[in-house]
């Protein structure tokens, strides 16, 4: 049979992380029903001696006000191996008697319990070789205070209290009664990372679980608030969730979960929360958003869950007729619409910010995030065309354009004519028309067939370098009266109007190649027709 020393020394190796004492600590007061555990560490200067006690050292104190122990539950159940009096009793996270083990994982040179019940104290000193002499206590004591003693140097102590806090935190994430570090309380909130949550609540277990933008959704694990796992390895993995659950337990090396029934309760649950309560959730709001709604931010982020839920699920047929897709005209268009439209090239995709409520746009025009392409894109075989960087024309820009523009504009049609680059429309816009995404550009050309605005690559301050490729048929060149520059050639163009026009499209093209050589080509001969007729 092997010896105490033997089975001591296992269970101590058992702790991967020599700070999850504080897990087991907090257990055991918590099953003393304490309303509170502070725990404080502390710096103990040594004297400078020879001896064990005059060396320097971190005191760590684990203290709760429960109910205790007497001598009979110190010698009959606390220092007996693998005895507990919690056994089938679910109110009681740690049932395998084992846990006040685990303050040996960071090689205490002394360990002290002092502890009281029923009118009796005692004092439990454990060495560093895990032997132990009792002792009664004259003074009173409400509770149990666990301390331990551990050998470090000052610059030592700064690293090791950080890295107790963190554990203390890592291991006590969500208990119920208040666990203190030094005076501040280190729970946190029983939540999880998601803009969708969905939750569930019965007696000894609750659930709150939400999607993730993230493939391994985190997951955790506890019992009664004290951390058993953390994982990202799930069944779900565009899901994170958190479950606490009295009915879960750990193995007895306390490095997985223990796969009992009740565990196998806990996993199907967790399935019908993340297959079909958060899913029909999310589908809910993303069409309440659709239907009436300015959350366009969460809008595209529920987009964007919906395709990472389907990345690896399958489409539910009942989701067909749902009104999920909202257009720039505030129409919400379900998933048959959104095919039929595709197939007839009659939906395109645009990016917010919003058209302007007046705007002039062929078919229906899609509000297009990142979401909003990543669902379409999963659920559709062909996609309807986005239209990247592009923004709806207000109709009222055509009938507002200056008076001051006329003489110019009219000799840049002309030289636009001669240099074969005609578009089908020529508008003026004064920036007091134009959109506000539209306010800072000397000029843009516009598409005619989605009436989209198309910014171009900003080559010069104020303007723009505008690749002649762009202009022609099927195009509309708006220029921006409220540029000052432009605006000084306009002031130009009353008395020198080819040469105004000339110079707007050296600010707009540069040396565009053709259109430009084209125009200089027919330059002499064309100083007439530009005249203002």
């Amino acid at each position: 049979m092997r010896d105490i020393e033997s089975i001591l020394a296992d269970l101590v190796g058992q702790f991967s992380d020599p700070l999850a004492f504080f897990r087991e600590l907090v257990q055991n007061s918590i099953d003393a029903g304490s309303g509170e555990i502070d725990v404080r560490v502390e710096f103990e200067e040594g004297d400078d001696e020879d001896d064990d006690d005059g060396a320097s050292r971190a005191v760590i104190t684990v203290q709760d006000w429960g109910e205790g122990m007497d001598r009979e539950i110190i010698e009959g159940r606390f220092l007996r191996l693998f005895s507990s009096g919690k056994e089938d009793d679910y109110t009681k996270v740690g049932r395998f008697g084992i846990g006040f083990v685990s303050v040996f994982a960071v090689e205490p040179e002394k360990v002290v319990v002092d502890t009281g019940r029923h009118g009796e104290y005692w004092r439990v000193v454990f060495d560093e070789d895990r032997s132990w002499e009792l002792y009664e206590r004259e003074m009173p004591l409400e509770g149990t205070v666990v301390r331990i003693f551990k050998p470090m140097q000052r610059a030592q102590f700064e690293r090791f209290r950080r890295q107790a806090r963190r554990a203390l935190r890592r291991w006590c994430r969500h208990p119920e009664i208040p666990v203190l570090f030094e005076g501040q309380d280190v729970r946190s909130l029983f939540n999880v990372n998601s803009r969708l949550t969905v939750e569930h609540e019965q007696e000894g277990t609750r659930v709150i679980m939400g999607m993730t933008d993230e493939p391994g959704g985190a997951a955790g694990y506890y019992n009664r608030g004290l951390t058993l796992q953390e994982t990202s390895n799930h069944p779900w993995p565009w899901v994170t969730f958190k479950i606490d659950s009295r009915y879960l337990e750990h193995t007895l090396t306390r490095d997985r979960l223990l796969d009992d029934e009740n565990f196998t309760r806990a996993m199907e649950l967790l399935g019908e929360m993340a297959e079909r309560q958060l899913p029909k959730l999310l589908v809910d709001r993303i069409e309440e958003i659709a239907l009436d709604g300015d959350e366009l931010e969460e809008y595209d982020v529920c987009c964007r869950y919906l395709a990472h839920y389907l990345s690896c699920r399958a489409f539910h047929y009942d989701w067909w007729p749902r009104r999920l897709f909202r257009t720039a005209g505030g129409e919400a268009l379900t998933f048959h619409q959104m095919r039929v439209h595709i197939e007839e090239g009659t939906l395109h995709l645009t990016r917010p910010p919003l058209p302007p409520e007046d705007a002039v746009g062929e078919g229906r025009h899609l509000i297009a995030g990142e979401g909003v392409c990543r669902l379409v894109a999963r659920v559709f075989d062909r996609g309807p065309g986005y239209l990247e960087e592009r923004y709806l024309v207000p109709r009222a820009l055509k009938a507002a354009e200056p008076t001051a523009s006329r003489r110019l504009k009219h000799a840049l049609r002309h030289l636009l004519d001669v240099a074969g680059t005609m578009p089908d429309e020529l508008i003026f816009a004064s920036a007091v028309r134009l959109p506000q995404y539209l306010k800072d550009k000397m000029a843009v050309v516009v598409p005619s067939r989605f009436r989209g605005v198309v910014p171009a690559t900003e080559a010069k301050v104020p303007g723009f370098d505008i690749a002649s490729e762009q202009l022609g048929a099927g195009s509309t060149l708006i220029v921006n009266t409220g540029i000052e520059s432009v605006r000084q050639l306009c002031r130009v163009a009353r008395n020198e109007p080819e040469w105004a026009a000339f110079a707007l499209m050296d600010a707009l093209f540069g040396d565009s190649g053709s259109m430009y050589g084209a125009v200089a080509a027919n330059r002499r001969g064309s100083r007439v027709g530009v005249q203002q007729r």
